[in-house]
């Protein structure tokens, strides 16, 4: 296939001057926040460059559109007062009609390129009309637009490029939807799954994942109803149902496009793991916010588990603040446990401002609650872990056991203001 003229950045070369930097970080697994980086260069590169190279001509543009706008419409001082009004009326419902039909049907059906080029077509049959009534001033305009029509990259080249991932690679998936972008990219051996550009997880599963879904699973002496709070990679979901005794496994995900991803892998490659996952009967993936589920269901579990996302990404407060595991101890059954991942101390403390009884592992950074006391039976536990071979495999059954041996009671909770809905001091690197 012949190649098209400059499809802006999924064309411009890798190495190019001031472009490099956006390449090599795009590659990377996590993107980092205002506030949670103190080089002030990167800072000035992604909060400041980019978004004026992005913004600044289009939000002109825009600002410059309303008084050309005015003056094309008033003809009349008597009815200026009503042409004001009506132009401002429309100009707000034109911006609140464009959001909801872009992004609640044009990225779900089209796709950010497939949404671009439409955009650039409607400006197309704006500049035709323009043509018509006001003459050749017009032209210039049409053909530009017309020009920017065809050079709309197709959203592989697009997620490769704003992914990082050269066009020589092979096997790389990406899927669209209006809630989110979701990739499988080669990683060091294996694929790395980035949602909305951010590393989420890798496959085939790890240590990591496995052993934050394990080890309730292993604390609970009969977990049968096991609820999870996103899927990524599948990894922690699949771990938490290493237990015969499990008879549903609920798992929640906001994004949509995650298990189609997943099927996609496991269509091409023989990912034993995930796919046992994907087929397992006793799998419920339920597409809509963990949280939300939780707050207005009226489902319980004996296993609530909220699967690892960075404390510092955005909207990760609403998974790590003291109301967020309020919620979900409502839904654990009489002598449930909850897991999370405890990256930092106000987790940790937002955590233990809910559950009174509380195990923890791996150093502190994988914690188990309860309502009710967690009797305390590290024998039986590691034995039960143990068990687990046939489903987990030899080498993640012994990390699960290791893990399991040096569970403990929590000490003191650390005396930090913890994580609240109003105030997620983490995700904002609040000292």
């Amino acid at each position: 296939m012949r190649r098209r003229p400059a499809d802006s950045t999924a064309a411009l070369p890798p190495d190019t001057r001031r472009f490099s930097w956006f390449v090599e970080y795009w590659a990377g697994y996590a993107f980092f926040p205002l506030g949670h980086d103190s080089d002030r260069t990167n800072i000035v590169r992604l909060y400041v460059q980019l978004p004026l190279a992005l913004f600044f001509f289009p939000t002109v543009l825009m600002g410059a559109s309303f008084p050309i706008l005015q003056r094309a419409v008033h003809d009349d001082p008597a009815t200026s007062g009503r042409k004001v009004g009506a132009l401002q009326a429309a100009n707000i419902a034109g911006c609140t009609a464009g959001s909801l039909l872009v992004g609640l049907v044009c990225l779900q059906y089209l796709g950010t390129p497939g949404t671009l080029r439409l955009l650039v077509v409607v400006g197309i049959l704006f500049a035709l009309v323009g043509l018509r009534y006001y003459g050749r001033v017009f032209l210039l305009p049409a053909v530009l637009l017309a020009l920017l029509a065809w050079a709309v990259p197709g959203p592989d080249r697009l997620w490769r490029r704003l992914h990082g991932v050269p066009a020589s690679a092979k096997l790389v998936f990406f899927e669209e939807d209006a809630t989110s972008v979701v990739a499988l990219t080669p990683d060091e051996g294996g694929w790395r799954l980035s949602v909305n550009g951010k590393g989420n997880s890798w496959l085939p599963y790890g240590s990591g994942h496995t052993v934050l879904g394990a080890l309730p699973a292993t604390v609970h002496p009969a977990p049968v109803d096991v609820a999870v709070v996103g899927l990524g990679s599948g990894d922690t979901a699949w771990a938490s149902a290493w237990r015969p005794e499990t008879r549903s496994l609920t798992v929640f995900e906001i994004s949509a496009p995650q298990p189609r991803i997943l099927w996609r892998l496991v269509g091409v490659v023989d990912v034993f793991d995930t796919r046992r996952l994907l087929e397992d009967p006793r799998l419920h993936i339920r597409i809509e916010d963990g949280r939300k589920a939780l707050e207005a269901g009226e489902a319980t579990y004996d296993l609530i588990e909220a699967d690892a996302t960075w404390p510092e990404t955005a909207g990760s407060g609403n998974l790590y603040s003291v109301e967020f595991f309020a919620a979900a101890s409502r839904r654990l059954k009489p002598g449930g446990v909850m897991c999370t991942w405890a990256p930092t101390p106000r987790v940790v403390a937002s955590f233990r401002a809910v559950f009174p009884d509380v195990l923890e592992a791996e150093g502190g950074d994988v914690l188990i609650g309860s309502l009710t006391p967690i009797p305390y039976e590290l024998e039986a536990w590691t034995e039960r872990a143990r068990r687990s071979v046939a489903y987990l495999g030899s080498e993640r059954t012994k990390e699960v056991v290791g893990a399991v041996g040096k569970l403990r009671p929590a000490g003191p909770a650390p005396s930090v203001a913890p994580n609240r809905d109003l105030y997620p001091r983490d995700e904002y690197a609040v000292k």
